[in-house]
């Protein structure tokens, strides 16, 4: 699942655009921490190091660096995403039917 899926799911696509945008920033946010998160805490201190001065001259190349070194980066990330998802779903009233 990405972003646009949980979107949809959701029915975060059906937010008004600005709406849409500033909940999606949050989500982003959101999953971005925890990730970085999950990976700081099975990085020795040579590895931290390492990324962030990665990290301060190419945000991109971070992601690369990242999945090099944690070959389950794409599937922590999912694994958040799907976390991030029912964090949401159990903040919304039940659904009618």
């Amino acid at each position: 699942m990405n972003l646009e899926e949980l979107a949809t799911e959701l029915g975060i696509d059906k937010m008004p655009q600005e709406e849409r945008e500033v909940f999606m920033a949050q989500i982003e946010d959101t999953l971005e921490k925890r990730v970085g998160m999950h990976f700081a805490e099975h990085m020795t201190d040579a590895e931290m190091e390492e990324f962030n001065s990665v990290i301060d001259k190419d945000p991109d190349q971070a992601m690369e660096w990242l999945m090099q070194k944690f070959p389950d980066y794409v599937q922590v990330v999912q694994e958040q995403i799907l976390i991030i998802k029912d964090d949401i779903k159990s903040l919304l009233p039940p659904k009618q039917s």
